[in-house]
């Protein structure tokens, strides 16, 4: 069978990144999920759900997951722990569809291959808010602070939401939820804040 090879770079696009778990269900399909922190473990709990076999592949022997996450994973029968070892090419058949990984041990750099219908990454999140930085508060980790349960941040006018902010969630329903709020913080600062004089003038200079 003729192999077209993918970095982990370029497909981070296309399959390394979480594949519709609706298409797993019902296929006997073995699944890896690569990560160690809280995400994957979470991840890995409910892909298992739909999956024959899943293994976690971390790029360490010790996981920064948290003990009770660590712990339920490992409770699911269907899991498997594969350490120290990191994907180094997701590999797609003839169908265009992801059929092997081929891993790298980190630490003899020695590799090999495992068939797997789904790969899952879940090595973490970057709150894009390098566009904002200096010009709002941030926490250390990056994400912009708000005025909870507000959307306000410390800068006048300028209101954060979704996964700038969410560092627990980071759902899809719970960042539409956050931009709602965003927005009604938004309508209500523009209801309560009337224009000075100088941006009435100048907003009438530039309609001029």
């Amino acid at each position: 069978m003729a192999e077209s090879g993918l970095s982990v770079a370029e497909s981070m696009g296309r399959v390394g990144l979480p594949a519709p778990v609706a298409e797993l269900a019902g296929r006997d399909w073995d699944v890896i999920v690569v990560g160690g922190g809280d995400s994957a473990m979470e991840d890995a709990i409910f892909v298992a759900k739909f999956a024959e076999e899943l293994t976690i592949v971390h790029r360490r022997d010790e996981f920064r997951a948290s003990a009770i996450m660590l712990e339920r994973a490992e409770q699911v029968p269907n899991i498997e722990m594969k350490t120290p070892f990191a994907p180094k090419e997701f590999i797609k058949g003839e169908s265009g569809r992801l059929e092997r990984v081929r891993l790298v041990n980190t630490e003899t750099g020695e590799t090999e291959e495992t068939e797997v219908g789904g790969a899952f990454i879940a090595i973490g999140h970057t709150p894009g808010s390098q566009l904002v930085e200096g010009q709002v508060a941030l926490h250390d980790n990056g994400y912009v602070k708000v005025d909870e349960p507000s959307t306000r941040t410390n800068l006048g006018g300028v209101f954060a939401v979704g996964d700038l902010v969410d560092h627990t969630y980071r759902q899809a329903i719970t960042a539409a939820g956050s931009g709602c709020r965003g927005a009604l913080d938004a309508e209500w600062y523009l209801r309560d804040t009337p224009p000075t004089e100088e941006q009435v003038e100048t907003g009438a200079a530039a309609e001029a």
